[in-house]
């Protein structure tokens, strides 16, 4: 725990083991299933509604205008309220109570999870192709994003990766073992011997 205290490891939990034992790929190929099957019900509900109309059409002007548009502090209830009608349209709420019965899903990583929250299903699911949806659910379920290689590169997910080796990381002649782009550090570990073990740590600096 972060105050120092040890906790004992829930039942089939560890904190490493052989890369082999891992199933990587898994979550990305079930959350590619479920983002088809999320896709195609969306249409079948938006398909029995009139077009739904855009959040612009809601908003307070103090949400369109460059100057306040992303100040959250200005016209927050008024902001809220609008935000409630857009997502009150037909098929939201209805896609809203399918995706909340996903709990019992096969492991898909966090993308079962983004579907419960119930965003915006206007703009996360209808503005996409079936094709596009399906790539943005095979990214949301990779769960290994920061990554520290055998040979001492640190690769965090949205910064250029860091080499251990080498003191000025401007100068650094080494080239990364691999470019940050989602999957990537699932894919390197897949990549690595099934006899490597890995280690799931908690660090904060």
């Amino acid at each position: 725990m972060r105050d120092g205290t040890r906790r004992p490891s829930r039942p089939g939990w560890c904190t490493g083991g052989p890369r082999g034992l891992l199933a990587l790929g898994e979550p990305q190929k079930r959350a590619a299933e479920l983002a088809g099957i999320a896709w195609d019900r969306w249409h079948e509900m938006a398909a029995e509604h009139p077009p739904g109309r855009s959040w612009q059409e809601f908003a307070p002007a103090s949400a369109l205008a460059p100057e306040t548009a992303h100040d959250l502090r200005v016209d927050t209830e008024a902001r809220h309220a609008g935000g409630e009608r857009y997502l009150a349209q037909p098929p939201a709420p209805a896609f809203r109570e399918w995706a909340a019965g996903l709990s019992d899903h096969p492991d898909t990583g966090s993308f079962a999870g983004f579907l419960r929250r119930g965003d915006d299903p206007f703009r996360t699911v209808g503005g996409r192709s079936r094709e596009e949806f399906i790539a943005f659910g095979v990214d949301r379920s990779v769960a290994h994003g920061n990554v520290l290689t055998l040979d001492g590169w640190w690769c965090e997910e949205g910064y250029d990766p860091v080499h251990g080796a080498c003191d000025d990381q401007d100068a650094c002649p080494h080239t990364p073992p691999y470019t940050q782009r989602p999957g990537a550090g699932e894919a390197y570990l897949a990549g690595l011997p099934g006899d490597t073990l890995l280690v799931h740590v908690h660090c904060h600096v």
